[in-house]
Protein backbone atom coordinates (compact mmCIF):
# COMPACT_ATOMS: atom_id res chain seq x y z
CA UNK A 1 0.00 0.00 0.00
CA UNK A 2 2.86 2.41 0.73
CA UNK A 3 4.12 2.23 -2.86
CA UNK A 4 0.79 3.03 -4.56
CA UNK A 5 1.45 6.79 -4.57
CA UNK A 6 4.80 6.20 -6.30
CA UNK A 7 3.20 3.97 -8.92
CA UNK A 8 0.48 6.56 -9.63
CA UNK A 9 3.06 9.37 -9.80
CA UNK A 10 5.20 7.33 -12.20
CA UNK A 11 2.21 6.63 -14.43
CA UNK A 12 1.31 10.32 -14.51
CA UNK A 13 4.89 11.25 -15.32
CA UNK A 14 5.00 8.77 -18.22
CA UNK A 15 1.69 10.17 -19.54
CA UNK A 16 2.99 13.76 -19.40
CA UNK A 17 6.23 12.81 -21.14
CA UNK A 18 4.29 10.98 -23.84
CA UNK A 19 2.03 14.01 -24.37
CA UNK A 20 5.12 16.21 -24.72
CA UNK A 21 6.51 13.88 -27.37
CA UNK A 22 9.54 12.77 -25.37
CA UNK A 23 11.32 9.55 -26.28
CA UNK A 24 10.03 6.60 -24.29
CA UNK A 25 12.44 3.99 -22.90
CA UNK A 26 13.05 0.93 -25.08
CA UNK A 27 12.46 -2.64 -23.91
CA UNK A 28 15.93 -3.01 -22.38
CA UNK A 29 15.62 0.28 -20.50
CA UNK A 30 12.16 -0.69 -19.19
CA UNK A 31 13.62 -3.91 -17.78
CA UNK A 32 16.36 -1.99 -15.95
CA UNK A 33 13.88 0.63 -14.73
CA UNK A 34 11.58 -2.11 -13.43
CA UNK A 35 14.36 -3.77 -11.42
CA UNK A 36 15.46 -0.38 -10.07
CA UNK A 37 11.90 0.52 -9.11
CA UNK A 38 11.33 -2.76 -7.28
CA UNK A 39 14.55 -2.30 -5.33
CA UNK A 40 13.83 1.35 -4.56
CA UNK A 41 10.25 0.82 -3.44
CA UNK A 42 10.61 -2.68 -2.01
CA UNK A 43 13.85 -2.24 -0.14
CA UNK A 44 14.00 1.51 0.38
CA UNK A 45 10.39 2.34 1.16
CA UNK A 46 9.68 -1.14 2.50
CA UNK A 47 12.31 -0.91 5.23
CA UNK A 48 11.06 2.53 6.27
CA UNK A 49 7.48 1.25 6.55
CA UNK A 50 8.68 -1.81 8.47
CA UNK A 51 10.83 0.34 10.80
CA UNK A 52 7.89 2.59 11.62
CA UNK A 53 6.17 -0.39 13.22
CA UNK A 54 8.60 -0.10 16.15
CA UNK A 55 10.36 3.28 15.81
CA UNK A 56 8.56 6.64 16.17
CA UNK A 57 7.91 8.27 12.80
CA UNK A 58 9.79 11.45 13.80
CA UNK A 59 12.98 9.50 14.46
CA UNK A 60 12.48 7.54 11.26
CA UNK A 61 12.23 10.82 9.31
CA UNK A 62 15.47 12.09 10.88
CA UNK A 63 17.29 8.85 10.08
CA UNK A 64 16.05 8.82 6.47
CA UNK A 65 17.10 12.46 6.00
CA UNK A 66 20.47 11.68 7.60
CA UNK A 67 21.14 9.03 4.96
CA UNK A 68 21.73 11.80 2.41
CA UNK A 69 24.24 13.50 4.72
CA UNK A 70 26.15 10.25 5.12
CA UNK A 71 26.31 9.92 1.33
CA UNK A 72 27.53 13.53 1.10
CA UNK A 73 30.32 12.67 3.56
CA UNK A 74 31.32 9.81 1.28
CA UNK A 75 31.48 12.15 -1.70
CA UNK A 76 33.71 14.54 0.23
CA UNK A 77 36.08 11.71 1.00
CA UNK A 78 36.25 10.74 -2.67
CA UNK A 79 36.33 14.12 -4.40
CA UNK A 80 38.12 16.47 -2.02
CA UNK A 81 40.64 14.04 -0.58
CA UNK A 82 39.17 14.62 2.89
CA UNK A 83 40.46 12.16 5.43
CA UNK A 84 38.17 9.29 6.35
CA UNK A 85 38.38 10.10 10.08
CA UNK A 86 36.91 13.58 9.41
CA UNK A 87 33.89 12.09 7.63
CA UNK A 88 33.54 9.56 10.44
CA UNK A 89 33.49 12.38 12.98
CA UNK A 90 30.58 13.97 11.11
CA UNK A 91 28.68 10.68 11.19
CA UNK A 92 29.40 10.28 14.91
CA UNK A 93 28.02 13.72 15.73
CA UNK A 94 24.82 13.01 13.80
CA UNK A 95 24.56 9.57 15.41
CA UNK A 96 24.81 11.09 18.87
CA UNK A 97 22.14 13.64 17.97
CA UNK A 98 19.80 10.89 16.74
CA UNK A 99 20.46 8.91 19.93
CA UNK A 100 19.57 11.98 21.97
CA UNK A 101 16.31 12.42 20.06
CA UNK A 102 15.40 8.77 20.71
CA UNK A 103 15.83 9.15 24.47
Amino acid sequence: MAAIRWIVAGGLLIAVLKLRGERMPDRREWRSLTVLSILLLGVGNGTVVWAELTVPSGLTAVLVADRMLVQADGRLVQEDGMQVRDAGAGCSVRGAACGRIAN
